[in-house]
């Protein structure tokens, strides 16, 4: 735009168009041989002077009919550029270049919807909208963590992975990405897939799924590059399971940790288990009654073992080593730190097992943290039980129990199964003498039954005793903080049973002993009732101690075990400790229930047994007992510990 002034554009002159080399289409020059203003067009220069004739062309100026399909390309390939568009930019190797400029949503005055500029100081496009600006930014991780993967699944050398996926943690910016396909080494054969998505703006997580079939045992590596980062996925490929070994199924292993000091009165669980504290009745008694319980519940790098049963074998054989990692996330934990635990056992033999044969023979395997210890959050009695009075799960592991099938070891944490008379008067009128708390535990049988760890009214179970260690077992078979409680059979837990022990061969009683045999089956009196050899009670009921019967003296959920026949849950527990005369393995088992003292019929304790009541009446003066020879007839005026088995 020039106005009016007197100036315009001066063109470049040349001596003559013919000596002009070249020069491309819509080239202007003025010629100075002829004096006449010429333009390139179409590899001829066309004079837009007035002609030999003095007429003055004027074909630029007539009216052109405007050609929808035109446009404008750009770039070392414009010439053949079959792109649609009004401006195309078109290159191998070069690139729009945006105006750069610092902040230009303060800097640019007015803008138009649509205009665009390169941000120098925030390193991203800023874009105006019409009404505000937006910013594109590069899609970045700042941070990927294969080694807190968590996995599902098991790879096993030589089987089509199914069900088998990695959840990788990230941290990111938001925008999308692509889907990509990993390859393993080390162990080959398998692939990584990740479909395409979009990061979160913060922590995610990337689920690969993993198919294909390992090549072998071992290692699979899967190097991970995605969103400027990168690092490495692990996952174990375990040898081929045996095909003639099947193990039993559906274990737990439960993690004793609770912090309560507001639990009476204790209200059976109808709801599931949480990790929210609750005030029983708003208030917390510093005196004998209601004190308080506080154990941390760990799992360390050394870990525990356990025993799997073996269902059956056709032939002895070796089991090749098997590992299960699973990641129990922070909210589970005291210290807010979540944990890897690994499922673990090593190579060993195994012999022939036929399908209920006794006694019982196993597999030992561990659970243990990959690195530091694991603390479990510590639980209310009155919600962290839940209904099915198993606590919460934490973590499943793993494992083949077949050459085609996997089960699990469930980890459990668990505030403890409180005593069913906790916080009730006994008969003489005490609510603080049956504070006890017990922890279930799974015994080695095929059928994986839940008992209480401890007997009742164990010195281990006694809260606010100098041996209260509500989640320690007997470390022998004469640890008399293991003994517990001397039952008469049938009868509740009224205050008779109660013992104190102060060695392996020493104990008495809480209470007295009075004589004679009572007409009712619920004595008003604490004290031991000695006989002459009948039954303590003339009623002879045979099922007091029946699940739901209100002498039943285990806790809420809990009942006496059963004592008659092979198949007996008494039984089982003999088969487990591995048959006839076996008391060494009492203590070697998940039960490790130990010998104990017993009281006679005068009341007065004997010698050092291996004695447990079963619910079983054997007749009017006798019931089912368990003893070193698989099972034996008992009086029932004698008294023996009691174990409880979960309904």
């Amino acid at each position: 735009e020039f106005g009016n002034a007197n100036r315009g554009i001066v063109l470049p002159w040349v001596t003559s168009a013919a000596a002009v080399t070249g020069a491309v289409d819509g080239t202007f020059i003025y010629d100075t041989s002829d004096k006449k203003v010429k333009y390139r067009n179409n590899g001829s220069w066309v004079d837009l002077s007035v002609d030999t004739t003095g007429v003055a062309d004027t074909t630029l100026q007539d009216s052109k009919t405007e050609n929808s399909g035109a446009k404008v390309a750009i770039g070392s390939t414009g010439a053949t550029d079959t792109t649609p568009g009004i401006l195309v930019l078109t290159d191998i190797n070069k690139a729009m270049v945006l105006p750069k400029m610092v902040s230009p949503h303060l800097n640019i005055i007015n803008p138009s919807a649509g205009m665009m500029a390169y941000d120098t100081n925030k390193k991203h496009l800023a874009v105006f909208n019409g009404t505000v600006w937006t910013f594109w930014k590069p899609t970045r991780i700042s941070s990927l963590n294969c080694a807190g993967a968590i996995n599902t699944g098991i790879l096993t050398s030589g089987v089509l992975a199914s069900g088998v996926s990695s959840q990788i943690p990230y941290t990111a910016n938001g925008g999308s990405y692509g889907g990509q396909s990993v390859n393993s080494t080390g162990v080959t054969g398998l692939t990584a897939n990740l479909s395409a998505g979009t990061f979160a703006n913060g922590p995610g997580t990337l689920n690969y799924t993993i198919t294909g079939t390992p090549s072998g045992s071992g290692t699979a590596s899967f190097d991970i590059n995605i969103g400027g980062q990168s690092c490495t996925l692990i996952r174990t490929v375990n040898a081929a399971f045996p095909a003639d070994l099947v193990l039993a199924q559906n274990r737990m292993y439960f993690i004793g940790s609770v912090n309560d000091s507001d639990y009476l009165p204790f209200t059976a669980p109808s709801s599931a288990a949480s990790l929210t504290q609750v005030n029983a009745d708003g208030s917390t008694n510093t005196n004998s009654v209601e004190l308080p319980v506080n154990v941390q519940g760990s799992l360390t790098t050394t870990g525990v073992t356990i025993r799997i049963p073996i269902v059956q074998s056709t032939s002895a054989g070796t089991l090749p080593a098997y590992s299960y990692t699973v990641n129990v996330p922070a909210q589970y934990t005291e210290d807010g730190i979540s944990r890897d635990v690994v499922f673990s056992w090593t190579s060993q033999s195994y012999p022939a097992v036929t399908i209920g044969s006794t006694p019982n023979q196993y597999i030992t395997a561990t659970i243990a943290t990959t690195s530091g210890t694991l603390n479990l959050k510590k639980l209310d009695l009155n919600s962290g039980i839940g209904s099915d009075y198993l606590g919460i799960l934490v973590g499943e592991l793993v494992y083949p129990y077949s050459s085609s099938a996997t089960s699990t070891v469930q980890l459990r944490d668990h505030p403890g199964i409180p005593d069913k008379m906790i916080g009730l008067a006994d008969n003489a009128g005490s609510r603080s003498t049956h504070r006890f708390l017990y922890l279930p535990v799974q015994a080695e049988d095929i059928a994986g039954n839940i008992w209480l760890n401890n007997n009742l009214g164990a010195g281990y179970s006694t809260i606010g005793s100098s041996s209260f260690a509500p989640f320690t077992q007997a470390a022998t078979n004469d640890d008399f903080n293991a003994y517990g409680s001397l039952f008469q059979w049938g009868r509740a837990a009224d205050g008779h049973e109660l013992m104190n022990f102060s060695s392996a061969t020493s104990g008495t009683s809480v209470y007295s002993v009075t004589s004679g045999s009572v007409s009712t089956d619920t004595p008003a009196t604490p004290d031991f009732i000695s006989t002459g050899g009948a039954n303590w009670t003339t009623t002879n009921t045979a099922t007091l101690w029946g699940v739901n019967q209100p002498n039943n003296p285990c806790p809420s959920g809990f009942t006496v075990p059963t004592g008659n026949g092979a198949t007996s849950q008494l039984r089982k527990v003999f088969d487990e400790l591995g048959g006839n005369n076996n008391i060494t393995n009492a203590t070697g088992s998940s039960l490790r229930i130990p010998t104990s003292l017993w009281r006679g019929l005068n009341g007065l304790t004997s010698s050092v047994q291996f004695n447990l009541w079963s619910s079983n009446s054997a007749s009017a003066n006798n019931a089912v007992a368990l003893n070193s020879s698989g099972g034996a007839s008992r009086v029932k005026t004698q008294g023996y510990p009691v174990r409880c088995i979960k309904n």
